[in-house]
């Protein structure tokens, strides 16, 4: 059945969507068949359902495989140039959108349409492109945004996502400095398993980061991201200086005792950070237990 398109000018908030009306929109059966050019008009359609059809049937004959059960990597096929960048804009547009109303993810939609913005993160993730890195970046400072396929997606670029995930570092939000602290301990945790190629360069740049977060007055979720980052880094510095946070981090949360297996109705005080330095070590010295245990062996 021949589709004819007319295109106008629909603005929502502060997005600019062209206006697609069709004699009929294609049925997700047909959208799996479309070929680019009839798939960039509906990728960039006002209606949100139709955006989100295209994105899940329609860029499925082009998926390659699934990262963490959501993100899906793309092939290579004549069209490629034309699906990013509609991809990468309308990300764009959603986060303008997200900018008005506060909230990335909750556009009075529902259920629905959280599930549109997730599908269309996937997609974004799934270029595995350079390109995308600059828009993933500012999600990461949105409750979906910090959600497994966009954090390990930004650690995949290593080197070239260091320096623009530091500056989020530096952001003055806390959510985007969580974030990015996130990511920094995604990255570091797959450099110590070989996933990632990280430059000795970014390495202590990173590493000199994390301890001027740990050092300030940053959230305590992103320093316990920070602390859990520096316990990938296997120079000598990074013992006695967790070893420090483990003992003096200034951060306390006074809570109920029976959230700890204490008695209901007597407060005690826990300190995160702290705690969360504690551990690193811990894992740390088990680590080199076994290395040990290994070259005895």
């Amino acid at each position: 059945m021949r589709k004819h398109f007319i295109f106008t000018i629909l603005t929502v908030g502060s997005m600019v969507f062209p206006y697609c009306s069709f004699s009929e929109v294609p049925s997700t059966v047909e959208m799996r068949k479309l070929n680019t050019n009839n798939l960039i008009p509906l990728i960039r359609h006002h209606d949100w359902r139709v955006r989100y059809n295209a994105i899940v049937y329609g860029l499925s004959q082009f998926r390659k495989i699934k990262v963490d059960g959501r993100a899906h990597e793309f092939k290579r096929f004549e069209g490629y140039e034309q699906i990013r960048a509609a991809l990468i804009d309308l990300l764009k547009k959603e986060l303008l959108f997200a900018k008005d109303e506060k909230t990335f993810g909750d556009q009075g939609e529902g259920e629905g349409y959280g599930g549109y913005l997730l599908e269309l993160l996937a997609a974004v993730c799934g270029l595995k492109d350079k390109e995308a890195l600059p828009v993933l970046v500012e999600t990461i400072g949105g409750g979906i945004g910090r959600g497994p396929a966009v954090i390990r997606t930004l650690a995949e670029f290593g080197d070239t996502a260091v320096e623009p995930i530091i500056a989020k570092l530096h952001d003055n939000e806390n959510p985007n400095r969580t974030g990015a602290a996130h990511v920094l301990e995604q990255m570091l945790r797959m450099k110590s398993q070989d996933e990632v190629k990280l430059s000795t360069t970014s390495i202590k740049r990173v590493k000199g980061v994390l301890k001027e977060t740990l050092r300030g007055q940053s959230s305590p979720w992103t320093k316990r991201h920070s602390v859990k980052a520096l316990g990938y880094i296997k120079d000598e510095d990074i013992v006695p200086f967790l070893k420090s946070i483990s003992e003096k981090d200034p951060y306390m949360r006074v809570i109920d005792a029976s959230f700890r297996g204490g008695k209901t109705g007597k407060k005690m005080r826990i300190y995160p950070v702290r705690e969360e330095a504690e551990k690193v070590l811990k894992r740390i010295k088990t680590e080199k237990l076994g290395n040990k245990e290994q070259q005895k062996n």
